[in-house]
């Protein structure tokens, strides 16, 4: 294995023979080979960052200088950006949850978690932190071109939410895009046809037909429907009312046929 493929783990544990059994664990391990380096605070942590490179950061939850969430909250908001296992005594759901809700990619139970569990965890949680960090990268340059489509484009959730709305489909309702999301838009559209919708912009105008179609693409990890409206003169269909909601009508003849892969 060459140099390059260390793993360069931060331990943040103020409790020396703790931290001296967690890194004769990595560093004994065959899975990686693990160079670890200590810190005693969540200042010191801080520093070790601001020096060199982590791929991870285990840290304890009893620090002198932060109690609790304080330092796991404190490291997920790094610039760096290193992904965090948190690794404490407490065998607390609740902690757990409360952990990896804050951004933290696993939770390890000292004393009680098996010792080889260790290496695989950190392993584990480096890839689906990376996996996550392209899927939001991509994500991104997903939205980049929604808003240049010169189409209105609504990412539609399983629970018929709107979650990304451009700015053209903004324009379209007569508000600002981000009013759209969290709005419910239920047209009952289907992959295999094209409708037409009837919208109700702001603000008194008069009411706007657009050809809806609806595809599928991947956002932040999960599948979720696309529709692209396009504007037309004039039909019946779905529009949002005034609590939020796409009221349904009967949609028209089906005037084209759509894939999941109209979005690339």
């Amino acid at each position: 294995m060459a140099a390059d493929d260390s793993v360069f783990i931060l331990v943040v544990e103020d409790d020396a023979a703790t931290a001296a059994v967690i890194q004769a664990q990595l560093e004994g391990s065959t899975l990686a080979r693990f160079s670890v380096q200590v810190a005693d605070s969540l200042a010191n942590a801080l520093m070790a960052l601001d020096l060199r490179r982590f791929d991870m950061i285990i840290v304890d939850l009893d620090l002198p200088d932060a109690f609790g969430l304080q330092a796991l909250q404190t490291l997920v908001q790094h610039p760096a950006a290193v992904p965090c296992v948190v690794a404490t005594a407490s065998d607390n759901p609740e902690l757990s949850q409360a952990s990896i809700e804050l951004g933290a990619q696993d939770f390890y139970v000292k004393g009680v978690s098996p010792p080889d569990s260790l290496p695989r965890q950190l392993l584990a949680a480096r890839a689906r932190h990376a996996r996550l960090r392209r899927e939001s990268e991509r994500s991104a340059e997903l939205l980049a071109l929604f808003e240049d489509l010169p189409d209105g484009h609504l990412l539609i959730d399983d629970d018929d939410r709107v979650i990304v709305a451009n700015r053209k489909a903004g324009e379209l309702y007569g508000r600002e895009s981000a009013w759209l999301v969290g709005q419910r838009f239920r047209a009952g559209l289907s992959p295999d046809r094209e409708v037409e919708l009837r919208i109700q912009p702001r603000g008194g105008a008069p009411p706007m037909t657009v050809a809806a179609r609806v595809g599928f693409v991947r956002w932040l990890g999960r599948r979720v429907r696309v529709v692209a409206l396009r504007p037309l003169f004039e039909s019946v269909g779905a529009q949002f009312g005034n609590d939020g909601a796409a009221h349904e009508a009967p949609p028209s003849a089906v005037t084209g046929r759509v894939t999941g892969e109209d979005l690339g």
